[in-house]
């Protein structure tokens, strides 16, 4: 009530004033009126310790917060530590505060060392407390004046065991996952290679001529060990990838022979459905190229094998250009380009995720585990390039990525095959 009575007062005096109703006619009281409003409100600020919030909330933040905090003044003395803190590293205040970080933190020299410097950092250290061997994310900022002078240091400590355990613990699950994946894929690749071998052998007739019923039986067996064989191949190398395993083998190559290589084992497929299977190279690209032909090979194989797949009639199409040519390497695009069922829109953002497909009703008719994609967009990666798709339903869809390859003179020899092929 005080303090209201101090507030209004000015415009009570003033309006007294102005109406000529003043006890004093010649006497202005508003001057005086302020005055009894800042003397009201000094005794306002006194009595309700208005003055004392800030600290209160300083103390109510520091003092409670379970991160540790530590100031340190332009002597590098410890001039304030929180109660965390002191519980970290087992301390009390009376035996730190202005003692100089080397002297009061004797027994984490590395630590001590690093906030000796007086520059900014974030970095982990391991703190031997009560609990044991605590991991703590460690951030130092400077405090400046309105001059921008850096006068002390402010430090964070942050518990951060709980984090390094989880992903210790992530880590340790990932490997222990790629190693049963891979000591699997052996297992099952062994039979399953002697399995399509002998199909192989069956099928050419080495023991004898088969009758058209066994000949179907044998080539049924033949399909379904090489389409298990490369799903088994797909989690293999999703497990690599996801472990960050995948690398790359750099040699020269000759990029025809790869190029033709991918689009051979689709041929026949390609001519059963009488399409027009066509590779383009444009005349500037190089003959001969440092990289790694096999996962090249690897994502031509995953495009064009969906391209044939999902294209009844028309053309499956390979062009290859070339996007930049430097001193040490050349950036190639390779687009694939059917006339097939196409890919909706909304689904063109999910068909380079695991597992994903544009229609769920593809992978019962067609087959497939959903990881071509997923592989063929990181390998691409890996190659220094993106994938992309651009595609419309019942029109056909255009699948291109771009790559980066090293570059060698072709002094020693020139290509054996020729860069242009077309199967009608």
């Amino acid at each position: 009530a005080t303090l209201l009575i101090g507030i209004l007062s000015p415009w009570v005096a003033n309006a007294v004033y102005l109406s000529g109703h003043s006890p004093f006619p010649r006497l202005d009281l508003t001057p005086f009126a302020f005055t009894l409003m800042g003397l009201t409100a000094f005794w306002s600020f006194l009595r309700f310790h208005f003055l004392d919030v800030i600290p209160i909330a300083r103390d109510t933040v520091i003092e409670n917060i379970e991160d540790g905090v530590l100031v340190i003044d332009a002597q590098n003395r410890i001039a304030d530590i929180n109660p965390s803190a002191r519980k970290m590293f087992n301390i009390s205040e009376e035996e730190v505060v202005g003692v100089h970080i080397a002297d009061a933190l004797t027994n984490y020299p590395a630590l001590a060392k690093q906030l000796e410097q007086n520059t900014d950092f974030e970095q982990e250290f391991d703190i031997v407390g009560k609990l044991g061997v605590q991991t703590y994310e460690v951030q130092m900022t400077a405090l400046r004046n309105k001059d921008e002078a850096v006068v002390s240091q402010l430090v964070l400590l942050h518990n951060i065991t709980h984090l390094r355990e989880a992903r210790e613990a992530a880590e340790l699950a990932s490997k222990t996952k790629s190693d049963f994946l891979a000591n699997m894929s052996h297992e099952i690749r062994t039979p399953l290679n002697a399995v399509i071998g002998f199909s192989e052998v069956l099928e050419d007739s080495t023991f004898g001529e088969l009758n058209d019923k066994q000949h179907r039986y044998v080539k049924n067996i033949l399909n379904s060990g090489r389409h298990l064989l490369e799903l088994v191949n797909d989690i293999l190398d999703f497990s690599k990838i996801e472990a960050g395993q995948m690398r790359l083998s750099l040699f020269l190559f000759l990029l025809g022979d790869t190029l033709q290589g991918a689009m051979m084992g689709f041929e026949a497929q390609a001519k059963e459905k009488d399409l027009d299977f066509t590779l383009n190279i444009a005349d500037n690209v190089p003959h001969k190229l440092m990289g790694d032909p096999g996962r090249l090979s690897q994502v031509l194989i995953n495009l064009l094998g969906n391209a044939v797949k999902f294209t009844e009639a028309g053309s499956v199409t390979l062009n290859v250009s070339l996007v930049t040519d430097k001193v040490s390497t050349v950036t190639l695009l390779f687009e694939i380009v059917d006339t097939g069922i196409g890919i909706a829109e909304e689904k063109q953002k999910v068909i380079f995720e695991a597992f994903a497909q544009a229609d769920t009703s593809a992978t019962r008719k067609f087959g497939g585990t959903g990881l071509g994609l997923a592989i063929s967009s990181q390998l691409a990666d890996m190659m220094g390039g993106k994938i992309g798709v651009e595609s419309h339903e019942d029109k056909g869809s255009r699948f291109y990525f771009q790559a980066i390859f090293g570059k060698e003179n072709l002094d020693e020899a020139e290509p054996t095959t020729t860069q242009k092929n077309t199967t009608d």
